[in-house]
């Protein structure tokens, strides 16, 4: 139920859908007008190791499950929400989104004992360019939905390499190896969940996971909010 006070807020500092432009007024409207939330293309299955990104991990790297919160296309209307995250300094947007994200997987994550969130670094040059890793910010929601601790510093990545946006599958992967370096967990840890904005070809997830096991030996899962399905 909306206060007197919600309403002068609203009228001194109009909110508006990031979406459709449309002003928003109800509390639960935070980013989205009702319409747009509603028409979110969801990509959550029941079955987190057979759906459509896991299907594009399969034989290359070993994982518990693997989920991502939305489809993403990259001429859609909704692609704007990345952009807003990636681009343009929206850290709130991230934060909600993974926390969206984190409620709708909390049942399944509970059931991973001794996990920690893991989010995908970014290289050097890009975490000064943009000033934050979105992948951390997305992990903080999940946190905040779940209670799962964060390990931030374990999972580096040494070299900078050219954006994978325009490059073909076989060139990413290539472009991608041996780029992530992972040390010794602590004895504690028994699961990873890997967190990131954006799932295409599965090369940046496969590298992670390659360096992971390099040094451990934990059950890993992958949690994303977009994933690129190809028709």
């Amino acid at each position: 139920m909306r206060t007197a006070v919600s309403n002068v807020i609203d009228l001194l500092f109009p909110r508006f859908c990031l979406l459709c432009g449309s002003a928003v007024f109800e509390e639960y409207e935070k980013f989205l007008c009702l319409g747009c939330f509603s028409d979110l293309p969801l990509s959550m299955h029941s079955d987190p190791l057979e759906n459509p990104m896991s299907k594009t991990l399969w034989g290359r790297c070993e994982f518990i499950m693997a989920q991502s919160l939305l489809n993403y296309q990259r001429h859609s209307i909704y692609a704007d929400l990345f952009k807003e995250i990636k681009y343009r300094g929206r850290k709130d947007l991230a934060f909600y989104m993974g926390s969206l994200l984190g409620r709708k997987m909390k049942h399944e994550l509970k059931q991973l004992h001794g996990s920690v969130l893991m989010p995908v670094p970014l290289a050097r040059r890009k975490f000064w360019m943009r000033g934050y890793n979105q992948a951390e910010i997305i992990a903080n929601g999940i946190a905040k939905s779940t209670g799962i601790p964060i390990n931030r510093n374990q999972l580096t990545r040494s070299v900078h390499r050219k954006s994978q946006t325009e490059k073909s599958r076989v060139e990413r992967w290539l472009n991608i190896q041996s780029v992530y370096r992972c040390s010794k967990l602590p004895e504690r840890v028994k699961n990873v969940i890997l967190v990131d904005d954006v799932m295409t070809t599965g090369a940046t997830i496969e590298s992670c996971v390659r360096a992971l096991n390099e040094e451990n030996n934990v059950g890993i899962t992958i949690l994303t909010l977009g994933f690129t399905q190809k028709a």
